[in-house]
């Protein structure tokens, strides 16, 4: 990291001196151009105390973008550095809690199903095991939370926090977590409030009965999914998340292509987007034969 941050400074370096020799030969062209061809124009051409002066200019406007850009970079690597610890943070937590569901899975799986009788509601919210339900889901919610903090304070990035839209869908998926909700949700802020207010809505809008055939679950279960991605887009105000299904029904199929050195440098500077691989509709008629039954 420390070799990194050498060779930027010294490439940064270099940059502003070309720019300083470019700034004293476009002023000194200017110059002598007035002087030589301009009509009505009392200027004399360029003497040395002339150029010293453009030079101590020059140095101290160099001295000054220097002093300016290393202070930018300091602050975005120290931005960058606590962006890739919260992101690590959310990543190790988020796995413990996949840890304790699949650990309980037996205990959990009556309690993660879209639907449910109203009698086997009653009997399931007595037993013991809808505590390990109930544990699972302010987990989850503890971790939505923070997500969406960081979201707010752009310390995740806007395709992070798009890709946990599905986390929580499928958690809105449980029947036993729609049934709870209320119960949960005065333990936490607005964004998350607000999110699953909208999505238990959303649930019950279409109904808590199951619909008959895996046909007509599978498209009233699309339906659902794009008017939830649709409210969190809206309520976060975030683009990423609106077209969010669009962009992963499909697959890269061909990289895209290299960049020259001048368009590889565009890019590490921000004044272009990287290029996107070609990309085609990924069809799949079934679950994969490795993907775990829920």
């Amino acid at each position: 990291m420390q070799d990194r941050l050498v060779a930027r400074l010294l490439n940064t370096l270099v940059r502003l001196l070309f720019a300083g020799v470019a700034l004293i030969a476009v002023i000194s062209t200017l110059r002598f151009t007035i002087n030589r061809w301009g009509h009505g124009f009392a200027l004399q051409a360029v003497t040395m105390t002339d150029l010293i002066a453009i030079i101590s200019a020059a140095v101290a406007l160099l001295a000054f973008l220097a002093a300016y850009w290393f202070s930018r970079r300091a602050r975005e690597d120290g931005l960058r550095v606590e962006k890739s610890t919260a992101y690590l943070s959310l990543e190790m937590a988020s796995s413990e809690v996949f840890k304790y569901e699949a650990e309980k899975d037996a205990e959990l799986k009556p309690y993660r199903t879209v639907y449910a009788a109203p009698s086997a509601r009653k009997r399931l919210g007595g037993r013991s095991n809808a505590k390990i339900a109930y544990n699972l889901y302010f987990q989850t919610l503890n971790l939505f939370e923070v997500c969406a903090r960081f979201r707010r304070q752009s310390i995740i990035e806007h395709q992070v926090f798009a890709s946990w839209v599905a986390w929580f869908y499928d958690t809105l998926d449980d029947w036993y977590f729609r049934e709870m909700w209320y119960d949960l949700r005065s333990n936490y802020t607005d964004d998350v409030r607000d999110i699953f207010d909208l999505g238990t809505a959303i649930f019950a809008r279409h109904g808590e009965e199951a619909p008959a055939g895996d046909d007509a679950e599978a498209v009233l279960d699309a339906a659902r999914k794009a008017e939830f991605y649709a409210a969190v887009a809206a309520q976060m105000q975030c683009r990423e998340i609106a077209g969010w299904l669009d962009k992963t029904e499909k697959r890269a199929i061909a990289p895209p292509p290299l960049k020259g050195p001048i368009g590889h440098w565009l890019i590490s500077i921000g004044l272009m987007t990287p290029p996107p691989p070609k990309r085609s509709p990924a069809s799949s008629p079934g679950p994969s034969a490795t993907t775990p039954a829920t």
